[in-house]
Order: structure tokens, then sequence, then C-alpha cells
């Protein structure tokens, strides 16, 4: 495997949330770096095609639920914040609570200190305003190389 392609996981993994270890698993399987090279293309491109919930849209619902409180709540629950982004998006059926789980636990890799879930109660911990995770996730993304960036930013957040 060249470097260039863990980074290219590694990076999708922010954006799209942890991987399908089944279809993972195929990957160990092959020996060639341009095999692998091929495979992490057709693993991102289906990706790609997937619904997924934006770092805006997640931002703007924390922003909504942290207003009425600005010391803001130390933790908030998936399906709440899954609620109000489907308010936002005027989607009856997405995104689910594990969408929302997917998403942050992709953003706690990112920046694990402002946010952080725990996927077995789909609490998510809040050690920052909205406006500064916001803000470090613009700080980190700035030092990622644009071709690096996949599913992560597709508008401004």
């Amino acid at each position: 495997m060249r470097a260039n392609d863990l980074a290219r996981l590694v990076m999708a993994t922010v954006g799209y949330g942890p991987f399908d270890l089944v279809e993972f698993k195929s990957l160990f399987a092959l020996y060639s770096p341009t095999s692998v090279t091929n495979w992490v293309d057709g693993h991102l491109g289906g990706l790609a095609a997937q619904k997924r919930l934006s770092i805006a849209t997640l931002i703007q619902a924390l922003s909504e639920l942290t207003a009425e409180n600005p010391d803001r709540p130390d933790m908030l629950h998936c399906t709440q914040i899954a609620d109000v982004c489907r308010r936002i998006l005027g989607d009856k059926q997405f995104p689910t609570r594990m969408d929302v789980a997917a998403a942050i636990n992709g953003l706690a890799l990112m920046v694990p200190n402002v946010i952080s879930i725990s996927m077995q109660s789909y609490d998510v911990f809040l050690n920052a305003s909205p406006a500064k995770i916001r803000e470090t996730i613009l700080q980190q993304l700035n030092s990622i190389p644009d071709d690096l960036r996949y599913g992560i930013v597709r508008e401004k957040i």
C-alpha cells in the first residue's frame, strides 16, 4: 500500500465515518500497490455516491441545540441532533441517529479536543461551543491537501 492510499482511506473515514469492515477485509487480500490503489479508488467512488450529513448542517444543528443555553450542554444525544438535522434539511428520514453518529465519529478523529462521542450510548460530548468546533475544523481542513479532502468539504461550513 502506498502512503497516499493510506492517507486517502484515513481522510475518507473522517468524511464518511467508519468503513464496513466486511468490505474492508477484501483490501488485505491484495498484494500489489496498483491493485490497492484501484480498490481504494472504487471504494471511495462508492462512498461519494452515498447520502451523507454535511459538516455545515451538523454545526447548524449543534448551534440551534445550544442556542437556548449559551453555556452549552456538556452532552447531547445523536437522536436529538438527528431530529434537528432532519428539520433543517426538510427530510423526514435522513439523517438517522446512526448517520449523525458516523459523522461525529469522523469529526472526533479530526478534532478530538472539541467534540467526542460514545458509540455505545450515542452520547455526543461538546468540549467547546459550535462556533469553536467549526473554527477548529476549518483550521484542520486548511492543513489538509485538497486532493485528500474526500467527502469532508463540499460547501462552506
